[in-house]
């Protein structure tokens, strides 16, 4: 599957300031009712510890449009690529899911997308987790 096919057009919201002050959270929804939703943590430490997380739902019942899920993600990815230049400083993102279509799409197309340090073998597990470190300055 390639990325440069055309993908549906995403609308961002955020960022939006928790109730902890070294959390940003946007939201990211598309044509078809899916919603990502992306928290970015920056601990402020001295090793510069920081980390993002994300969830994918449908808000209602709605045939789900083709190419919803990576242009979700494409989008939160731009974000956490955004965020880490700004920071001069890599973010690690964590992938964590059990449905089986987000796993599928996680190891093809959310390969191409994340590059994930590892890719766990066959039987995968009930809950998949993925992570990735996103560098400032890389693409």
């Amino acid at each position: 599957m390639s990325l440069e096919r055309a993908l549906p057009p995403v609308t961002p919201k955020g960022p939006f300031l928790s109730s902890r002050k070294d959390r940003r959270d946007y939201a990211f929804t598309v044509r078809g009712g899916r919603r990502l939703t992306l928290s970015l943590y920056n601990t402020a430490t001295p090793d510069k510890s920081n980390f993002a997380n994300s969830h994918i739902s449908n808000l209602r019942e709605h045939t789900k449009e083709p190419g919803s899920t990576t242009a979700l993600y494409v989008a939160a990815k731009t974000v956490i690529q955004t965020e880490a230049d700004s920071l001069g400083a890599g973010i690690r993102y964590s992938l964590d899911t059990s449905s089986p279509a987000i796993k599928a799409w996680a190891l093809s197309t959310g390969a191409e997308i994340f590059h994930w340090d590892t890719i766990p073998s066959e039987p995968l597990p009930d809950v998949l987790r993925l992570q990735t470190t996103i560098y400032p300055g890389t693409v």
